[in-house]
């Protein structure tokens, strides 16, 4: 029996194999729906190999996702990817095989375009939404109407209260907004502290968990 029979017998490819090569066509935007477990992270790591080796600079490839935690462990697949292709040995299994002869193809753009991807992991760009988000608007602060720098609060309370005193403000200047705010002013006695505080409160209760810590 010939030898890459032998190691097709054992490592038989998955079922969903030519799904996951379509998935893996640059050309080509896709959604993948898998349970946990299915090898997604896999997939995602193969399909940002698969854009590396075409591009003129790394930084042109973004990855987002929720959490710090899973940026994290989105670079370091990437960069174990690399560092397994520096070796000539080509794995057994079929996914990892894949794997590797994409970050052997990474491996040699790298080299040509003097990327240094191993020595500088940090042009990988695998970031968070809010850290994406805050790295627009850092980038067009006219645009953003920010006077300083933006900042991720862990706390918001004191800006919602901040929001809340500036929308009952609409009370005292004709603003748009100022009929509905008054008509529910009478309803709670005409109190405002009152108004305010329910705002606060409605806010905490509503915001979701900041995705830059969430895990």
């Amino acid at each position: 029996m010939p030898v890459m029979e032998v190691m097709m017998t054992k490592h038989p490819l998955p079922p969903d194999w030519h799904e996951r090569q379509k998935a893996l066509d640059i050309t080509r935007s896709c959604i993948v729906q898998a349970p946990a477990g299915s090898g997604k992270t896999e997939l995602l790591v193969q399909r940002i190999l698969s854009l590396l080796a075409t591009a003129e600079s790394p930084e042109e490839i973004l990855a987002i996702t929720f959490t710090r935690k899973a940026a994290n462990e989105m670079k370091q697949r990437l960069v174990q990817a690399l560092e397994s292709a520096s070796s000539d040995q080509t794995p057994a299994e079929a996914h990892a095989a894949d794997t590797w002869r994409r970050a052997r193809a990474v491996l040699v753009r790298d080299n040509a375009l003097a990327w240094q991807l191993l020595q500088n992991p940090s042009r990988l760009q695998l970031t968070t939404i809010d850290s994406f988000c805050a790295f627009l608007a850092r980038r067009m602060p006219w645009l953003s109407r920010f006077g300083d720098q933006p900042k991720v609060t862990d706390d918001p309370a004191d800006l919602y209260r901040q929001a809340a005193e500036t929308l009952l403000t609409r009370l005292e200047n004709d603003s748009p907004g100022q009929e509905p705010i008054a008509r529910l002013l009478v309803h709670l006695d005409n109190r405002l502290t009152l108004l305010r505080d329910l705002i606060v409160a409605h806010g905490n209760r509503n915001r979701a968990p900041r995705a830059d810590q969430h895990d």
